[in-house]
């Protein structure tokens, strides 16, 4: 893995200036009066910047900017994160334009994004900022059906379950379509950890196979692929790498009877917010359990047997930061019915 480097987090404000000519005369005829296009780019001050970042360094950066009459225009530079860059399109006609910046890695993916609308007035002056965030990564998934077949069962659909947010609960859809002995689907998802579930209907639209929680990682910019085994096994494929914001070495040890300790290596970032806990709920689905403050590195869970599922108990954390940005989880671990 590559050395930590501040340089690669997400967080780039990108300040555009528009120098129009002179005044214009009474009237005015559209395209006498071209303007020029400054893109000033800087790294954003350290206290802004957050723990969220990609896996690979920006190498180079592409601007596009759109217009309804005028085909785009384009430029990509190359970036190394230090000093000022500036990126001039002369010539503009006067109008709204739409501004798209990417951050492309050596892998030439797009692993940051962020985009703007700039309303051009001839003999103006005009300033916006654009707010450069992790890209989405992809996913793509892929299940293996033939052993159903082959008990008899006419698979023809699927669909796959995600949960973006612990707190709420709530999930997304990727629908799985039949190609040959597999289930397929893919989606776009922003960085961060995820736990993940398939479920195959009969036609009657009963659930006929419901796969057990399976937890994935999607970075900035890539491509993960899943292949689901459909007795439930989920095998990760691809290059998945945790955020260096993780907390490391997460740990249980029980205190007394039914009392445990969840302790973590401390995570030092500037704007460090705090840290949220993850426990598996009677389902075997983790969801948000608590938050504790930064500089606090462990935490004390009472249990009892009903919070158990097949005989375990899973437990994670996360670090996240004043912006609200949240790390990849930790590794997780689990308690047994039997160490209670």
């Amino acid at each position: 893995m590559a050395p930590r480097n501040r340089l690669l987090l997400p967080l780039f404000l990108f300040c555009f200036f528009l120098a129009g000519s002179a005044c214009l005369k009474d009237p005015y005829f559209p395209g006498k009066d071209p303007a020029t296009l400054c893109l000033h780019i800087n790294l954003a001050e350290r206290e802004q910047i957050t723990t969220r970042a990609a896996g690979s360094a920006i190498m180079m950066l592409q601007v596009t900017l759109s217009h309804q009459k005028i085909p785009p225009r384009s430029k990509t530079v190359a970036y190394n994160g230090e000093g000022e860059q500036t990126i001039v399109f002369d010539s503009l006609y006067p109008g709204t334009w739409k501004i798209e910046v990417s951050g492309i890695d050596e892998s030439e993916d797009c692993i940051f994004y962020g985009e703007s609308t700039l309303n051009i007035d001839p003999g103006k002056t005009v300033e916006v900022f654009i707010l450069l965030l992790p890209a989405p990564g992809s996913l793509e998934i892929a299940m293996e059906i033939s052993g159903l077949r082959a008990l008899g069962v006419e698979v023809t659909k699927g669909r796959f379950y995600y949960y973006p947010d612990p707190k709420s609960g709530t999930s997304k859809t990727i629908d799985l379509e039949l190609d040959g002995d597999w289930l397929r689907g893919e989606g776009k998802i922003p960085e961060g950890t995820y736990q993940g579930e398939i479920y195959i209907p009969q036609k009657t639209g009963t659930v006929y196979y419901r796969s057990p929680y399976f937890t994935f990682t999607i970075r900035a910019g890539k491509n993960t692929q899943l292949t689901i085994e459909a007795d439930g096994g989920a095998n990760v494929k691809g290059v998945i790498d945790s955020t260096p914001a993780t907390p490391e070495n997460f740990n249980i040890r029980k205190i007394e009877q039914g009392l445990f300790e969840l302790s973590w290596e401390e995570v030092y970032e500037p704007d460090l917010a705090g840290y949220y806990i993850y426990r598996t709920n009677q389902e075997g689905r983790f969801v948000y359990l608590a938050e504790v403050p930064p500089g606090t590195h462990s935490y004390l869970d009472q249990i009892t047997a009903n919070l158990f599922r097949d005989g375990k108990l899973g437990y994670a954390v996360s670090s996240f930061d004043k912006s609200g940005n949240v790390s990849f989880w930790s590794e997780q671990q689990y308690i047994y019915l039997n160490e209670l």
